[in-house]
């Protein structure tokens, strides 16, 4: 490597620690009394030298309220709270109004109305208005049911308030905006300002990392650790990072480099192959193929894949991090330079979650994390949601984009709500497996009813003269109807075990397109009132599990409009040719189009092509499940390896994606979710996935854990972020 390149990337990193609060963080600068670089003009009481409506001999021609050198009578925010002196004077500038009656008018005092929380983080655009609010109403009335006049002391005439409305803003001149007898500094909206304004809840503050080199910015924990590497042997172009938060045993990575093919999708295929089929890696496998689409600055990307690595021997997080970034470069270990010190505890399992950032044919960016499988899985620790928030694609953006600070609130009367359906694979070569497919199902129908999911089951196989009817278990006959309840967990057991119900196994079909789409079709429409019916507001959901590709793909089949398609020549080998490749997804087309159509989501569990000679890991003569990945990634669903001998973070992966779909709790941008700070009824909530709420980057939703709703009582939600200020507008 140059001493040219060294000397370059040396100097193009940068710290920047956000400590702001939500709206401007700058200081008075020059503002409308004109620069003062010569100096303030001579005060003359009958002038107003700063034109903000208030004459000089109200400012007076000494006081300086907020001590930054210039005197009140030429600053146009006199007590620096970032709201201008001619909004908060009042109707009467000989006069300034003194909303709180401390003795300090409102345009030198920062909490106007003494609620707790500072003028300028109550009305946070500035602008003088209320939120969105306009409708005008009276202590005599003018509200709509549920909403509130709020009115100022001694006015006559107010605004009504909802949450919708007030969009995160209070009134900083009325010191109870919703009228529901608590000030407007204890509400949720709290977690909006500063931290330390109101105690230790707050805005969260976060790190921020640039390299021009690799055209990053990455978001980061304040603890979080941060070094360059200086690499060798790579192309000009390429960069790298690591950072660790040693206390969770999490160690993250940044990687540009030049890309080697068309798209996020291929080269997540080609990274999964060098780190998993890497020496010393034992069996392990892709635990979730992560999501396919658009990052938040509008390039293709793949987010959240996670692999599981199982070396021989035992290691730490820090040296795997280290092998990985390694793998992901194509050098060796000592050409990354100086690379940290092996941290946290010793075991031989680990997990990796990354992004692919694809940002053209020459440039692209993987980022993540490496935990200790234990970590990642137990949700009494952060482990597993710090690797998430390093995978998601959330906390990266190009170098010179900036932050902007976001404070949405929401009304929450129900838990999510999701339609299940399981297409599962009974023939012959899934027999040995028979016991960890039901394990691992009844694991997920745990989950989902102790994360408090409001489902239904469905379970069908894959014979397609079953026309998606249900089952309830050998004793019973498959119909449609039938969904399984969650006090139903002995019925969905035996419904998995044998998914023909009393009929006979389906033997050597797997028609697992044709099924996927009759147990969606057999019972629509929507009808809530209809128990056989998908319910109007839930979330649909199949769940497609076989050792085998789909059955269309190799003897032909039919198209959801009824049209048919003949099979793919080749389709049962390990590797496709280009054009069975294009073949393959015209075939997947119109069957996600008919999933999408109806708001379905699908997520599949199957036998992924190996690695380049290597044989398929199914040993029951099993065939790589052609066309199930693709379904999943045009939907936006996960798609993970059957062969995994522990289908557990990939059964709650699934479930993570389902209950952030169906959360009635949905952003209007997209957040760095490390940033996300929530309040429920103007309590603060821990980030739990025992007690708490999470963030899930598919449905760019929070997700609650623990914590009943009751429509009868709906709850007040608060959530505030820090986000990047140039994204392109949600989907």
């Amino acid at each position: 490597m140059s001493l040219g390149w060294l000397s370059r990337a040396l100097a193009v990193v940068s710290l920047a620690v956000v400590v702001s609060g939500c709206g401007p963080a700058e200081s008075d600068g020059e503002d409308g009394g004109g620069s003062t670089d010569a100096g303030p003009p001579a005060c003359k009481p009958a002038e107003d030298s700063d034109q903000d409506g208030i004459p000089n001999s109200i400012e007076t021609c000494t006081r300086d309220t907020d001590q930054d050198g210039r005197p009140d009578y030429f600053d146009t925010d006199a007590d620096g709270d970032t709201i201008p002196d001619a909004q908060e004077v009042g109707a009467n500038p000989a006069q300034p109004r003194d909303t709180d009656g401390d003795g300090a008018p409102d345009y030198i005092d920062k909490d106007s109305d003494n609620d707790g929380a500072s003028d300028g983080n109550e009305d946070r655009n500035h602008d003088g208005v209320l939120g969105s609010c306009t409708t005008t109403c009276s202590a005599g009335g003018g509200c709509m049911a549920g909403e509130y006049c709020s009115l100022r002391p001694g006015a006559a005439m107010g605004v009504c308030t909802n949450l919708t409305c007030l969009e995160g803003e209070s009134d900083p001149y009325n010191n109870d905006t919703d009228g529901d007898g608590t000030l407007d500094g204890s509400e949720g909206t709290a977690i909006c300002n500063p931290r330390g304004e109101m105690g230790s809840s707050g805005l969260k503050e976060v790190q921020f990392r640039t390299s021009a080199v690799g055209n990053w910015k990455v978001a980061l924990e304040l603890a979080s650790s941060y070094q360059d590497l200086l690499l060798s042997g790579t192309a000009p172009t390429a960069a790298a990072a690591v950072f660790d938060l040693g206390a969770d045993e999490v160690a993250g990575f940044i990687v540009a480099l030049p890309a080697s093919s068309a798209g996020p999708l291929t080269e997540v295929t080609a990274l999964n192959g060098r780190i998993i089929g890497a020496a010393g890696v034992g069996p392990g496998g892709v635990l979730s193929s992560g999501s396919i689409g658009k990052s938040l600055d509008n390039y293709d990307t793949a987010r959240g894949v996670t692999l599981e690595i199982n070396v021989s021997g035992s290691s730490d997080v820090s040296t795997i991090r280290n092998a990985t970034v390694a793998r992901v470069l194509n050098v060796t270990v000592p050409s990354l330079g100086s690379v940290p010190g092996p941290f946290g505890a010793t075991t031989n399992r680990f997990v990796i979650s990354y992004q692919v950032l694809f940002r053209s044919t020459t440039d692209m960016i993987v980022m993540g994390a490496v935990t200790s499988r234990a970590g990642y899985d137990d949700p009494m620790r952060t482990t597993g949601w710090h690797a998430e928030d390093l995978s998601n694609g959330t906390g990266l953006a190009t170098a010179s984009n900036t932050d902007a600070i976001e404070c949405e609130q929401f009304v929450v009367k129900s838990i999510p709500k999701a339609d299940i359906f399981w297409v599962i694979d009974q023939s012959a070569s899934t027999d040995e497996d028979r016991t960890l497919i039901v394990d691992n199902a009844v694991r997920f129908f745990n989950q989902a009813t102790a994360q408090g999911l409001d489902f239904r089951m469905g379970v069908t196989d894959m014979d397609n003269t079953s026309l998606g009817k249900l089952s309830r278990g050998p004793s019973a006959a498959m119909a449609y109807g039938a969904f399984i309840s969650p006090s139903e967990r002995t019925v969905f057991e035996a419904a998995i075990r044998d998914p023909s119900g009393s009929g006979s196994g389906d033997c050597c079909d797997e028609h697992g397109f044709g099924q996927a789409v009759d147990a969606v079709r057999r019972h629509l429409p929507r009808s809530s009132a209809d128990a056989t019916k998908i319910r109007d507001d839930a979330k649909v959901v199949i769940i497609i599990e076989s050792d085998e590709s789909t059955q269309e793909l190799y003897s032909g089949g039919t198209y959801p409009d009824g049209t048919t398609f003949t099979g793919i020549t080749g389709i049962l080998s390990t590797t496709l040719t280009p054009t069975a490749m294009t073949e393959l997804a015209t075939r997947v087309a119109p069957f996600a189009t008919f999933f999408k159509n109806n708001m379905a989501t699908v997520h599949t569990i199957s036998a992924p092509a190996p690695p380049a000679g290597s044989s398929i890991c199914t040993s029951g003569g099993g065939t790589v499940g052609w066309g199930y990945p693709e379904l999943a990634a045009a939907t936006g669903g996960q798609s993970a390896s059957i062969c995994q001998m522990d289908l557990s973070l990939t059964i709650s992966r699934i479930l993570d994606d389902i209950s952030g779909a169906a959360s009635p709790v949905v952003l209007k941008k997209f957040p760095i979710s490390l940033s996300i700070a929530v309040a429920r009824d103007g309590m603060v909530l821990a980030r739990s996935r025992m007690r708490g709420f999470d963030y899930r980057f598919a449905g760019n939703s929070i997700v609650f854990f623990g914590l009943p709703f009751d429509a009868a009582r709906p709850s007040e939600v608060t959530v505030s972020y820090r986000r990047y200020q140039m994204q392109r507008p949600i989907d």
